[in-house]
């Protein structure tokens, strides 16, 4: 029978299969091993040193934060929450957002958790968000910027400006500029952008981006938050203003971008693989709370913050040069509201 098998045309299939299962057997579970090794290095190389500040206490410190209702803001929120800060969860889903403050509430002992409503894209949302915090708190000591959205396909608010540069930029720039006035000495705005601010290496056309003619806006309006902190840090000095790359975060951010059915199972596919090497929603919330709790003298304002750490922003920023011309752009299409 042997013979008759070595004998037959079909002996190459057969020996090339034989020998692919024997590779298998032998040399998966050593590929399944470097992989988990990788990994591990490459989470911790995300994650960076670990800080702890449980000693810091926040008692009569006021804090927004904007998409506090899950993900990384709601991690933020929690943590601060123990430490004793005065809390206004400004979120767009009221019912969703009472369950996470109620839950935060009998987790910490923290009573003072507040929601307001807030939608960016909406710009006399935001205008009416701060004059209802400014009738109820009067003073701000921490502004963290850290909503966002993603779409895979163009869409449009009230005024007709792109959703994503919308919600993720112009109404952060709106509701930090109508808050101004009322922050205290010695308080800190903290800008959530991304390592995807690098991958703009051109001027952009402002314009174009407010117009949607951009292939995706995602990335540029991480880009436009590296901007307004550089140019705020300019301005404020009594206020610290830094910008951050939380990591490689598995979050909702994704989950509501609008994929097909396709792009849902891709995206799946990839996070599933990439896992061991992503951060947990916890470990992506500790560079927020790290430029939070920091010393206030330690903290550099217009720095960039990844890592836990201090890091660098692209060189694209310096070499582009667009702050100024950003910030006078904003304030044209935002002036009646200003």
């Amino acid at each position: 029978m042997f013979n008759n098998i070595i004998q037959s045309k079909y002996y190459p299939i057969i020996g090339s299969s034989l020998i692919i299962l024997f590779y298998i057997h032998y040399s998966l579970p050593l590929l399944v091993l470097a992989y988990f090794i990788i990994a591990y290095f490459v989470h911790n190389y995300q994650r960076g040193p670990i800080r702890t500040y449980n000693s810091v206490n926040l008692e009569g410190k006021i804090v927004i934060i904007t998409g506090a209702s899950a993900g990384i803001g709601k991690e933020t929120a929690k943590r601060l929450a123990w430490q004793n800060a005065t809390i206004i969860f400004a979120c767009r889903d009221e019912s969703k957002t009472m369950k996470v403050i109620n839950e935060i509430k009998q987790v910490t002992g923290n009573s003072k958790l507040h929601y307001m409503n807030l939608q960016l894209d909406d710009y006399d949302n935001v205008s009416e968000f701060v004059k209802n915090f400014k009738s109820k708190f009067g003073v701000l000591d921490i502004l963290i910027n850290n909503a966002g959205i993603a779409q895979w396909w163009h869409k449009y608010n009230k005024n007709n400006h792109e959703l994503v540069f919308a919600t993720n930029y112009l109404g952060h720039f709106l509701l930090t500029r109508l808050l101004m006035d009322s922050l205290t000495k010695e308080s800190r705005i903290i800008i959530v952008s991304s390592v995807m601010h690098e991958l703009i290496r051109s001027k952009l056309n402002f314009n174009d981006v407010l117009n949607g003619k951009y292939l995706e806006n995602y990335n540029n309006t991480k880009y436009c938050g590296v901007l307004l902190c550089l140019k705020l840090s300019q301005m404020l000095k009594n206020t610290k203003v830094v910008a951050l790359h939380p990591g490689v975060i598995k979050t909702e951010l994704l989950d509501k971008a609008g994929n097909t059915i396709l792009l849902q199972l891709i995206q799946k596919i990839m996070f599933w693989f990439f896992r061991p090497m992503t951060l947990s929603v916890e470990e992506g919330a500790e560079t927020t709370i790290y430029c939070t709790l920091m010393p206030y003298r330690e903290l550099l304002s217009g720095g960039y913050y990844e890592k836990n750490r201090l890091s660098k922003y692209s060189k694209s920023i310096e070499k582009l040069n667009q702050v100024e011309e950003l910030w006078e752009f904003s304030n044209q299409i935002l002036k009646q509201y200003l």
